[in-house]
């Protein structure tokens, strides 16, 4: 058997659940992922479901570098298809525009 395979004598597979690097925010970046996320508890707390549901991590980090001043820019973001654009986007796209 080779070093570094498995009992198959392939490669062991990469784990699927792999996750991107955080992209680095700078200072502009980083209050405006502060008031995302703000907004994301009152509207998380306001609907009785979890933070993630309205939006993760992840999409707050998109959403503050791309900056999206329109529904379009908004889908560019991870993990914002067209149901969260629909029923978050109003609200996410208020927060990015009174940021500057």
């Amino acid at each position: 058997m080779l070093s570094g395979t498995g009992s198959s004598g392939h490669a062991p597979k990469a784990s699927s659940r792999a996750s991107a690097p955080e992209a680095v925010l700078d200072a502009a970046a980083l209050a405006l992922f502060e008031r995302l996320r703000a907004h994301r508890m009152q509207v998380a707390s306001r609907e009785g479901v979890p933070p993630y549901v309205v939006a993760s991590d992840r999409s707050l980090r998109d959403l503050a570098l791309l900056r999206p001043r329109n529904r379009d820019q908004l889908l560019l973001a991870h993990g914002i298809g067209p149901a969260k654009a629909d029923k978050y986007g109003a609200g996410l796209l208020e927060v990015i525009a009174a940021a500057g």
